[in-house]
């Protein structure tokens, strides 16, 4: 997969916390999906981060999804049948 986040980042204060949020994209680029899944995906995502220092930073961030995966399939007739991917990214990261 691939992810192609747009976040916007609000600094509280000088505490060297911030807030994250906004749109993520995600590309499946598997062909030998189990289930029919479309291969692009819009998710609504926000976060925490904190800089350690000038280089070093920690963060946390959970994304939700808000397409609906599913493509009709021969074994589900109904319409009320959705499928997402939701995830959770924790990270620790270099800024140079």
């Amino acid at each position: 997969m691939l992810y192609v986040p747009l976040m916007l980042k609000y600094k509280i204060a000088d505490s060297g916390f911030y807030l994250q949020g906004g749109p993520q994209s995600s590309i499946i680029f598997d062909e030998k999906r189990i289930r029919h899944n479309q291969d692009f995906g819009i998710d609504l995502g926000f976060g925490l981060g904190y800089d350690i220092n000038e280089h070093f930073f920690l963060e946390a961030k959970y994304y939700h999804e808000v397409t609906n995966r599913f493509k009709d399939h021969e074994f589900h007739t109904s319409n009320d049948l959705k499928e997402g991917i939701n995830s959770l990214m924790i990270g620790v990261g270099y800024k140079f």
